[in-house]
This record gives structure tokens, sequence and C-alpha cells, in this order.
């Protein structure tokens, strides 16, 4: 299955090529475990069901960024595996795209494949999968948005 999402972010695409860049990347995970919960309780809400109770996991791999054919986009590719969510997918294979837009602005790309957890039983649990996801990388985009207009506003 596929799941995407785009965001437009206030931000110059040389600050996004220098962040997305950074070495070791591990300042995504809070972002992601953020967004990873409430993907969850979206798809429980979908059923209107609580997600079991247990630890959960997130393991994050952005890997080294990549120039696009043009110029003014950058490809991350990103993969993640989970553990102890019932509707979040164990892992999740792709790339976030950034794209120079007219003006001071990017566009955000996160796009990639999943498949369904084993905990997916029926074609509601499914549907409730396709929900955690899109909302695990609409969250992800959010409050990566968030996060980098808020540090121009204070270091700028």
């Amino acid at each position: 299955m596929s799941a995407s999402g785009t965001i437009r972010i206030d931000r110059p695409f040389d600050e996004l090529v220098e962040l997305l860049s950074t070495r070791p990347a591990d300042w995504v995970v809070p972002f992601l475990r953020i967004a990873t919960h409430a993907g969850e309780a979206a798809a429980g809400r979908s059923l209107r069901l609580t997600s079991p109770p247990g630890s959960r996991q997130l393991t994050v791999d952005l890997l080294p960024a990549v120039p696009g054919e043009d110029r003014d986009v950058l490809v991350v590719p990103l993969r993640w595996r989970t553990a102890g969510f019932h509707w979040v997918p164990q892992s999740y294979a792709g790339r976030i795209v950034v794209k120079r837009v007219p003006g001071r602005a990017c566009e955000m790309l996160v796009e990639g494949s999943y498949a369904l957890p084993p905990t997916v039983l029926d074609l509601a649990d499914a549907e409730a999968a396709s929900v955690a996801t899109e909302a695990t990388i609409a969250t992800f985009l959010r409050s990566f948005r968030v996060a980098v207009e808020e540090q121009a506003r204070q270091t700028g």
C-alpha cells in the first residue's frame, strides 16, 4: 500500500537542504515518534476503539540526501520500523522530497509504501491502518514545518 502527504514550508530551500543533510539524522526521531502515536490514535478514532496498551518502539533511518534531477529538488530516502502499534505499519519505506517553490518557500513531500500490520484482520482494520499511516505522515509534516518556521522566527 502507499501513503503520501505534502506541505508548504515558509523557509528557503537551502535551509531545508542543510537541515535534511545533517548527520546524524536522529533529530527526526522525535517528530516521527509524535506522529506515529497521533496516527495510532487517529486509527482508533476511525473505528471508535482504542489501541491495545503496551510498549511501542520506533526506529528511523534517514539516509543521505541526494540532489534531484532538477537542482531545485532534494531527495532524502526515509525508512521507519515500529513495534507494538496495532494499526501503524511495522515498516514504511519512502522518501522526503523538498522542492523550491516561488518566493522564500519550499514544498515538502513524504511518499512511500508499507505493508499492512499483522494485526490487521479485516477490511475495517485495513482502513484503520491506512488512516494511521496518512495521519502519521500529516502529523510529521505539520510538526516539522512548525519547528522549522518557529526556529527561524526565534533566530532571525
